[in-house]
C-alpha cells in the first residue's frame, strides 16, 4: 500500500508536465490557477502521508523571497496580478519540496527523464505537424492548437529536452540502439530550434551545449567556442534557410528601448520596486516608442525583477541562484544534462520573459530538486503542533487556489457563451466569476459590457468604475471607461479620464490626439 501511494504521488507530479503541453500563454488565469490548485492538492495528500524527509538546501533565501513577495500585496496597483504571481511562487516552492523528497533515487529520476523526453517529443511532433499538415491540425484543436507564448519560449522549452538528451549521450553508458535513438532525437531538436528563427533560442542552445562539452572535457572548450561563434555568424549573416535570424528588424531595436525604459522605471522605484506583477501597468508611463504597443514584460527577467521588486527583491533572487550554484557545483555533477538545461533557462532569461511561463518553470523545479544534494531530516523531531499548522496552511491554500480557479472557470465558460450569442448564460457565469474572485478587473469589465448590451447603463458604469479602481494604472480600462462616458453624453467625465490616461502614457500620441479632440468638442460644439 505504501509503495502504491508513493507511485501515485510520483505519477501525479509527472502528470503536471503533460499540462505544460497545453499552455496557451504566459499569463492565462484558467491554466495557471488549475496547475496551482493541482500542486497544492498533490502536496496535501503527500504531506499527510510523508512529512519531508529531506530539507531544501536553498530554503532560507526562498522563504525570504516569498515573504518579500507577500509584502507587495500591501502596495500593489494590480492586486489580482500580484496575487497570481505570489500563488505561482508558492506552488513552485511546494513542487520543489515534493520533487526533492519523491525523486530521491535512481529509478524515480530515470522515470522522470524518460517521461520528460517523451512529453517534449510530443511537443516536437505538434510543431512538425503544424508546419507540415496544417489542415489536419485544424481538425484536432484540443491537441495541436495550444501554443507556447512565442517561438522564443518554444525554442527554450525544446532546449531543455535537447540538453537532457545530450547529457545522457555524453555521460551515460547506454545501449547502442538507445544512443542512436537519442542522437536522432537530438538532431531533430536542433532542427526545430533552428526552424523557429529564435535568435535567443539558438544562442542559448549553443552556449548551453558548450557547458556540456566543458563538463565532459575542458580541452574541447576552445574548439567548441569557435564552432559556436562560426555557427552564429553564419546563421545571422549568411544563412538563406534561417533568414529570420538576420531580420533587420526594429524588433531588436525596440527591445533595447524597452530595456532602457525599464531601467528608468527602476530608477524611480530603486529599493522596493513598483510592485510584483505590475510592470505592464507602469511601463506605459516610461515607454518612448510611438504607437499604442506597450510591453507586457521587460523581455529580460532580471530587469523585470529589478523594476517590480527593486534592489531588495533582486538581491534575494540572486541569493537563491548563488546558493543553488554553491550547493551543486562543488560536488560531482551526477546529472550534467540537467545542470546545463538549468543554465540555458538562466541564459535566455537575459533576453526573454521565459520564467513567466509554467512550461519552463515547472520542469526547472524538477531539475533543481534532482540535482540538489539531499540532506536527511529527522522527521520524528517535528512537533505535532508544527504538523497541524502546516496542514492548516495547506488547506487554506487549497481553498484560495480553488476559488481562483473556480472563478476562472466561470469566466471561461461565460466567454464561450458570449461567442455563441447566449447572453443570459454568459451573464450568469461572468457574475459567478465576479462573486468568487471580485479582485479581477477583467471580470468586472466583461460584466459591464453585458450590462450595457442589456441596456442597464448604470450597472455597466458601476462595473467599469470598479475595474478601473482595481487597476488604476491600466490605460486601456481607463480609455474604455472614457469612451463609455462619451457615448453616454458625459463629456467632462470623459475628458477627466483621458487626462489621467495621458499622464500615465504620455508618449502614446493617439491618446493625446483623442484628448485634443475632446477639448475641441467641449469648447467648440460645432467641431
Amino acid at each position: 500500500m505504501i509503495q502504491i501511494k508513493e507511485k501515485l504521488i510520483e505519477y501525479s507530479l509527472l502528470f503536471l508536465l503533460v499540462i505544460t503541453l497545453f499552455v496557451p500563454s504566459t499569463i492565462d488565469m484558467f491554466t495557471n490557477s488549475l496547475v496551482n490548485l493541482l500542486v497544492v492538492i498533490i502536496f496535501f495528500f503527500w504531506i499527510i502521508n510523508y512529512f519531508p524527509r529531506y530539507t531544501v538546501k536553498i530554503n532560507l533565501p526562498i522563504l525570504f523571497f516569498l515573504l518579500y513577495s507577500l509584502l507587495s500585496l500591501s502596495k500593489t496597483s494590480n492586486f489580482s496580478f500580484t496575487l497570481m504571481q505570489i500563488c505561482m511562487f508558492i506552488s513552485l516552492y511546494l513542487l520543489l519540496i515534493m520533487v526533492i523528497n519523491v525523486f530521491d533515487n535512481k529509478d524515480s529520476i530515470r522515470r522522470f527523464t524518460i517521461f520528460f523526453l517523451i512529453v517534449s517529443g510530443i511537443k516536437m511532433f505538434q510543431v512538425i505537424m503544424r508546419n507540415l499538415l496544417p489542415n489536419i491540425v485544424g481538425q484536432f484543436p484540443l491537441f495541436f492548437l495550444p501554443r507556447m507564448a512565442n517561438d522564443n519560449h518554444l525554442a527554450g522549452y525544446l532546449t531543455l529536452a535537447i540538453l537532457i538528451a545530450g547529457g545522457i549521450i555524453l555521460f551515460r553508458k547506454i545501449k547502442k540502439g538507445l544512443k542512436v535513438g537519442l542522437f536522432i532525437y537530438l538532431i531533430m531538436g536542433f532542427i526545430l530550434v533552428f526552424s523557429t528563427n529564435s535568435r535567443s533560442g539558438l544562442i542559448t542552445l549553443l552556449f548551453s551545449f558548450l557547458i556540456l562539452i566543458y563538463i565532459k572535457n575542458k580541452k574541447f572548450l576552445l574548439a567548441g567556442l569557435v564552432l559556436v561563434l562560426m555557427t552564429l555568424i553564419y546563421c545571422f549573416f549568411f544563412s538563406k534557410v534561417g533568414g529570420g535570424f538576420k531580420r533587420s528588424d526594429s524588433y531588436s531595436y525596440e527591445r533595447l528601448i524597452i530595456w532602457e525604459d525599464t531601467a528608468k522605471l527602476w530608477s524611480d522605484y530603486p529599493v522596493l520596486g513598483c510592485g510584483l506583477g505590475t510592470f505592464r501597468d507602469y511601463y506605459p508611463r516610461y515607454k518612448r516608442m510611438e504607437g499604442i504597443y506597450t510591453a507586457q514584460y521587460a523581455h529580460n527577467e532580471y530587469l523585470n525583477l529589478l523594476a517590480e521588486m527593486g534592489i531588495v527583491g533582486f538581491i534575494l533572487f540572486g541569493w537563491i541562484i548563488i546558493k543553488l550554484l554553491q550547493s551543486v557545483i562543488p560536488g560531482k555533477l551526477l546529472y550534467p544534462g540537467f545542470f546545463a538545461a538549468l543554465c540555458s533557462v538562466l541564459i535566455q532569461a537575459g533576453v526573454e520573459f521565459n520564467l513567466h511561463n509554467i512550461a519552463i518553470t515547472f520542469p526547472c523545479c524538477f531539475l533543481i530538486g534532482i540535482i540538489l544534494p539531499k540532506e536527511k531530516k529527522e522527521t520524528n523531531q517535528t512537533s505535532y503542533m508544527v504538523k497541524i499548522s502546516v496542514y492548516l496552511v495547506i488547506i487554506f491554500l487549497m481553498l484560495l487556489f480553488g476559488l481562483i480557479h473556480l472563478s476562472a472557470q466561470f469566466y471561461k465558460r461565460g466567454q464561450n457563451f458570449l461567442k455563441e450569442g447566449k447572453l443570459i448564460q454568459a451573464k450568469a457565469n461572468i457574475s459567478r466569476s465576479v462573486l468568487t474572485n471580485p479582485v479581477v478587473a477583467e471580470y468586472h469589465m466583461q460584466l459591464g459590457d453585458i450590462y450595457e448590451k442589456e441596456g442597464y447603463f448604470l450597472n455597466a458604469l458601476d462595473e467599469f468604475k470598479i475595474a478601473v479602481e482595481l487597476e488604476p494604472r491600466n490605460v486601456w480600462y481607463k480609455k474604455k471607461l472614457a469612451q463609455k462616458y462619451l457615448r453616454w453624453g458625459r463629456l467632462d467625465k470623459s475628458i477627466k479620464e483621458y487626462e489621467q490616461i495621458v499622464r500615465l502614457a504620455p508618449n502614446i500620441s493617439s491618446f493625446r490626439d483623442e484628448l485634443n479632440k475632446l477639448y475641441q468638442w467641449k469648447f467648440n460644439p460645432e467641431f
